[in-house]
């Protein structure tokens, strides 16, 4: 049984056959440039890749396909993300969305526009090759005038026409209008460019090739209703052939869009309107199992206890206060018990009411760290010591830890004042160097205080 606990954004607790492992999921938006991620170390066998490609430009754009599906990497692995952009009017998408035919625009004919870029995931040495999972792009819309009716069924517009969908595993074929739509990309063939109204007045879009989508033919003779351009895939769909009748041509066809790479067992729809992006999700398992954390006061100290009934791989923990709840300052840290599958009990004792909040953060052998607790201080109606010394008799320095800022005063056996100097509220404690006294009795304190302390240097 699998059982999911959500405790922060991105972030997950598994656990599979007893044991707790964290999911994370990693995004990655579109930038128009690859992006890389690194496998961590944690990471054993495979994870789980979504992309999504980016839509064929215009209202009337071919959705970008969702693939969904598990891939094979090993720690330390580098992949690249190439997310898909959307395609615009008229060029096309970034990774591969083919650009929309040239044409001028007349009496509010609207532009051609490019096919979307597919999104996917490659592993060393990064050529297209080597590409493990892809989204194709959905097909640009045609320019034309607007049309006053589509028909869905048979991809036909009496204006300018609708760019075909990111295939699974195909893509799909731009709708036709007086110029035909392109034909979507395959697995193994980029998709053919459409074919114009009449050859002399107008092109026939170009076809789709390996990762990039055909552009769409120009509007040769009255530049008013060009073809849609393809979009990216593993091969690239075709452009929409130009009509190119006269002015105020009513649409070229529509871009086809680019088809996708569906691993073994994923799971595919054409259904993104937007940019591209992806994300990864990966299982990394937790070093502990914790049963609980709290705090017990008394007058002098606050007690630290916890308990874990699993840990792997565990170094240390560690106690962190706050008094934001966003800057937090180490107090301390204390073994772990490595790898245990046994009841463990953890006691830490701390002499200052320093902070208004607690975590404890757990640390594996790999330097591997998570926050596994937070909790309020509940120890506020008990007066602690607001400063100490340490260690005492002091040999060449000693240690002053404070809960605020503070003034200090030094004062010789007979009572003359040698030193005085500020101490300011630090996560670490202020180091005071005594090799510049002579060997004796000392006394220090506080200025906010009147409670004299011994200070024996020798």
């Amino acid at each position: 049984m699998i059982v999911f606990m959500l405790v922060r954004i991105f972030l997950f607790l598994v656990v599979i056959s007893g044991f707790i492992f964290s999911q994370t999921t990693v995004n990655f938006n579109y930038t128009g440039a690859f992006q890389t991620w690194t496998v961590p170390s944690c990471v054993s066998g495979n994870v789980t890749v979504t992309v999504r490609g980016g839509k064929g430009g215009g209202a009337l754009g071919g959705a970008g396909a969702v693939v969904t599906g598990v891939i094979s990497v090993t720690p330390g692995q580098v992949l690249r993300i190439y997310v898909g952009g959307q395609g615009g009017c008229p060029t096309g998408g970034w990774n591969g969305g083919g650009n929309g035919g040239f044409q001028n625009t007349f009496s509010g004919q609207t532009l051609a526009c490019g096919g979307g870029g597919a999104t996917d995931v490659r592993v060393a040495p990064y050529g297209l090759a080597n590409r493990v999972i892809v989204a194709g792009g959905g097909g640009g819309q045609s320019g034309g005038s607007t049309p006053m009716y589509i028909d869905y069924t048979f991809y036909y517009s009496d204006g300018y026409a609708p760019g075909g969908n990111g295939g699974c595993p195909n893509g799909l074929q731009g709708f036709d209008s007086f110029g035909i739509g392109g034909q979507g990309g395959t697995l193994i063939n980029g998709g053919t460019g459409g074919a114009p109204w009449c050859s002399p007045c107008g092109q026939p879009g170009f076809s789709g090739s390996l990762a990039i989508g055909g552009n769409g033919g120009d509007d040769i003779q009255n530049i008013y209703a060009a073809g849609g351009g393809g979009g990216g895939g593993v091969y690239g769909g075709g452009g929409g052939g130009a009509d190119g009748c006269c002015i105020g041509a009513n649409g070229g066809g529509g871009g086809g869009g680019g088809s996708s790479l569906v691993p073994a067992g994923g799971v595919c729809s054409s259904t993104n309107n937007a940019n591209g992006s992806a994300s990864i999700s990966y299982l990394c398992p937790l070093p502990i199992e914790l049963v609980s954390f709290y705090t017990e006061c008394n007058e002098n100290e606050i007690i630290f206890k916890w308990t874990t009934q699993m840990e792997i791989n565990n170094e240390y923990y560690e106690i962190q206060g706050s008094n934001s709840g966003n800057d937090w300052f180490k107090i301390d840290r204390i073994n772990g018990k490595g790898t245990s599958f046994m009841i463990n009990n953890y006691e830490y004792r701390y002499k200052f009411n320093r902070f208004k909040y607690y975590r404890l953060l757990t640390i594996d052998k790999n330097k591997n760290e998570e926050v596994i607790s937070t909790i309020t201080n509940n120890c506020n109606n008990y007066q602690f010591e607001k400063w100490s010394i340490y260690p005492l008799p002091c040999m060449e320095q000693c240690q002053i830890t404070v809960v605020s800022d503070e003034w200090f005063e030094i004062f010789d056996i007979s009572g003359k004042k040698v030193e005085e100097f500020f101490v300011k509220f630090s996560n670490e404690p202020y180091v005071l160097q005594t090799e510049k006294y002579q060997k004796g009795i000392y006394y220090i304190k506080s200025r906010s205080g009147n409670n004299f302390k011994k200070l024996v240097i020798y």
